[in-house]
């Protein structure tokens, strides 16, 4: 019989994949008998956004947050959530506690941006924070698009000719293979959700892109 992280680890390899009815299979099958498994629960809620239902994510990803309370990606991963529901205020204080967590977080602080300029406060709203798309919009897990690399390196030395401390966040297609090209051409913050959470070991592989931004070669 197949123990909770075989299950989860195969889940995983179907959201990669994309069969994303099977990996829902193999969460529930989990949740039956640890209905309390936080990792469980935050693939399920990720699922759940991926098939564009974000009120079924709300309720996993909210119970994945009561159990693990100090995990920022997974109050992020709430916030995103709410703010595909519309629901901007709980939004906003997800985005918050996530920060708290881990300040400085990009993506939590460009999400937090979203939330408060839907709720009309755009003087709140964080504008330090340039972004380039490496993929088509409209999806999880597309394939990473080769000639972002130049807009990356063009947004770059703008932000050096005007003396810019803005960070330079991609998004999209971030992975083991594509994220050493990116920031050699200048990115200094990356978005990466596929390739974390598809992950049979997302801490080991967070270690790994995080490795692949040291090399010196």
């Amino acid at each position: 019989m197949a123990s909770s992280l075989d299950l989860i680890g195969h889940a995983s390899e179907l959201v990669q994949q994309g069969r994303l009815p099977e990996a829902r299979a193999a969460l529930d099958r989990v949740l039956a008998g640890a209905p309390d498994h936080a990792e469980a629960l935050h693939l399920a809620g990720l699922v759940e956004m991926m098939s564009g239902d974000p009120a079924a994510a709300v309720t996993l990803l909210r119970r994945c947050v009561e159990i693990a309370p100090a995990v920022p990606f997974a109050w992020s991963n709430l916030g995103v959530a709410y703010n595909a529901g519309l629901d901007f205020t709980n939004a906003l204080a997800c985005f918050r506690t996530s920060l708290e967590l881990a300040p400085g977080n990009a993506a939590a602080l460009k999400n937090q941006g979203i939330a408060l300029r839907r709720l009309g406060r755009h003087d709140e709203a964080v504008g330090e924070l340039g972004a380039i798309l490496d993929v088509n919009p409209g999806f999880a897990a597309q394939r990473f698009i080769p000639a972002s690399v130049d807009k990356v390196r063009r947004a770059r030395q703008l932000l050096q000719a005007t003396h810019s401390r803005a960070a330079l966040q991609v998004d999209g297609g971030i992975a083991r293979e594509t994220i050493a090209t990116v920031w050699r051409a200048g990115a200094d913050t990356f978005v990466a959700g596929n390739a974390i959470f598809s992950a049979s070991d997302p801490r080991g592989e967070i270690g790994a892109l995080r490795s692949r931004c040291m090399e010196t070669a």
